[in-house]
């Protein structure tokens, strides 16, 4: 695969691109999900992802950036600094709504980026983390990879939950382990695998690793049952039928 950045000469044109980005808020259809929410939820806006994860999803991939970091890092971080900037605009269009929640939709994975987020991307993290609570928002961070090394240090930004946590069979992490990573105070959701909803998986494995969670971590209140990250294309709706009956049934 090609990516648009591979070289300094690109990371200078992905510079010139974000400081010409313009923003013009429109929030026409956050009140249009909002309404038709109708009090059953909340529409959760995304901002743009965090430049560290913006440059490994959508510019550089891993290996690019890991090669421009040895390189030219003084490039890169000239770089990320210029996509920082470019999302300031969508964020004064997030803050001025009335929108609760605000999730950074960055599809983190311990083995990829723990290191790399510590040194460029948790300071923004604690940036917006404060911004929004300035403005009474709670925010979060899409965790869907895994857990183990990152868990902890997103933890430390301030966040206010994390969203898409995938345990053992398919993730690092067991879902007694979890909470002792998390530490007591942060809202988790997620728990339930997205392969877990298809072949070779059964509905007695879906029961059993439903009650475990609900035996682990329901007393702490601050867990919300979800897929990590979603159910496949040839996933059994069947099992997610049954993950609801398993809830009414053992969450009494």
């Amino acid at each position: 695969m090609k990516w648009p950045v591979e070289s300094p000469d690109d990371l200078r044109v992905l510079r010139y691109v974000a400081d010409a980005i313009q923003v013009m808020p429109d929030d026409s259809q956050y009140r249009r999900l909002k309404e038709l929410s109708d009090g059953h939820g909340h529409p959760t806006l995304l901002p743009p992802r965090s430049p560290l994860s913006q440059m490994l999803a959508q510019w550089t991939g891993v290996t690019n950036l890991a090669y421009l970091l040895a390189d030219a890092r003084e490039e890169v971080e000239a770089t990320l600094e210029a996509l920082a900037r470019a999302a300031d605009g969508p964020w004064e269009a997030i803050l001025a709504t009335d929108a609760p929640y605000v999730e950074m939709g960055d599809n983190l994975s311990g083995e990829v980026v723990t290191r790399w987020f510590e040194r460029y991307q948790f300071d923004y993290y604690v940036r917006r983390v404060e911004q929004c609570h300035a403005a009474g928002k709670k925010l979060g961070t899409h965790l869907d990879g895994t857990v183990r090394g990152l868990l902890p240090v997103l933890v430390k930004t301030g966040l206010d939950f994390v969203e898409a946590i995938t345990p053992k069979p398919c993730g690092d992490v067991a879902i007694e382990e979890i909470r002792d990573l998390a530490g007591p105070d942060i809202i988790l959701f997620g728990g339930i695998p997205g392969a877990m909803f298809a072949p070779p998986f059964t509905a007695d494995d879906m029961r059993r690793h439903v009650e475990k969670i609900i035996e682990v971590h329901w007393p702490t209140g601050k867990w919300i049952l979800g897929v990590g990250d979603q159910v496949p294309p040839n996933g059994d709706l069947g099992l997610v039928t049954l993950v609801g009956e398993l809830c009414e049934e053992l969450c009494r």
